[in-house]
């Protein structure tokens, strides 16, 4: 792939300053309805769109995509991919991410609101499910039965939605519910023990509040407290479901968002330090270089030449 072609579409600084957000990519409505679920073709979007889906995000939505045929590129968060079918794509709300498709790709994108999702995975049985609220899924499906189920879930999704027949909506659910299921197998999330569970619903529940509070640099203490754990308990449980330490995961999530303005905004690296919470330019600097390298202007000047 052309390198300035696929640095245009996953690394492109955009005015106004904000990331595009959509429920449905390119679509200026929002879709209010409870337990809102869509499901679609990846041609019917990307192929108006020259075979290319820009950076975005969705505030309140998940997304899953099954890649059948064809193929091309994906990006979430700066972390990128091939899509060689079959792969399976699930991005929790709120992340950035794109793709650049090969021509005609083919498969399928099933998009679910907050409510919903959120909803299944707090019911009973759903625990091995959990982890899909926060974690990212970039796989290739090397096993034919996680890709059949995922392929068969997702198209009786599609299909039911078509129909608007007796019974389409509980069949809808029913379907989603077991591609949930599909999915965690396919990641090999099922089987997981009871303390393991804790461990994950630990660290969904610190990711969650990380996400409300990163720019406001609470201590790890102060973490742990509103959390209802010691700050011992925090760590183990962090450390056993993600492999990181909270802090290593807090650094994580300020980089993430130092990199997504450097890269898709034109704010200043003074704006970006203030808008990350950071009272001190110089340290926020010193925090990036220590963390990527460069400092925040080299890596986008450097991302830049890389065009």
């Amino acid at each position: 792939m052309d390198r300035r072609r696929e640095l245009l579409h996953f690394s492109e600084p955009m005015s106004p300053r904000q990331i595009p957000s959509y429920d449905l990519y390119a679509d200026a409505r929002t879709y209010p309805v409870p337990g809102f679920l869509h499901a679609e073709r990846i041609g019917v979007r990307s192929r108006p769109n020259d075979w290319r889906i820009r950076s975005h995000r969705h505030a309140a939505m998940w997304q899953a995509m099954l890649v059948v045929d064809g193929g091309g590129e994906g990006a979430i968060d700066g972390r990128r991919f091939k899509l060689a079918p079959p792969f399976l794509v699930w991005v929790p709300a709120g992340l950035v991410h794109a793709y650049d498709f090969e021509p005609e790709t083919d498969g399928i994108v099933v998009t679910a609101a907050r409510d919903l999702l959120e909803g299944l995975l707090a019911r009973e049985g759903f625990g091995d499910c959990a982890f899909l609220a926060q974690r990212v899924l970039a796989l290739s499906l090397d096993d034919p039965r996680h890709a059949k189920a995922i392929e068969l879930h997702m198209s009786s999704i599609l299909s039911e939605l078509g129909l608007h027949g007796f019974g389409g909506r509980a069949a809808v659910c029913a379907h989603f519910e077991l591609l949930l299921v599909a999915m965690a197998r396919a990641a090999g999330e099922v089987g997981a023990s009871r303390s393991r569970r804790a461990d994950e619903e630990l660290s969904q529940r610190f990711r969650a509040l990380l996400e409300e509070r990163f720019r406001d640099h609470w201590t790890l203490a102060r973490y742990a407290e509103a959390l209802g754990v010691t700050i011992d308990r925090l760590y183990a449980g962090v450390r056993s479901a993600s492999g990181r330490s909270p802090q290593a995961v807090l650094h994580d999530r300020l980089m993430i968002e130092a990199k997504r303005g450097l890269l898709y905004t034109s704010m200043s690296v003074q704006e970006i330090a203030y808008g990350l919470g950071f009272e001190d330019p110089a340290y926020f600097t010193r925090f990036f270089v220590r963390r990527a390298g460069h400092t925040p202007t080299g890596f986008r000047v450097a991302e830049e030449k890389m065009a």
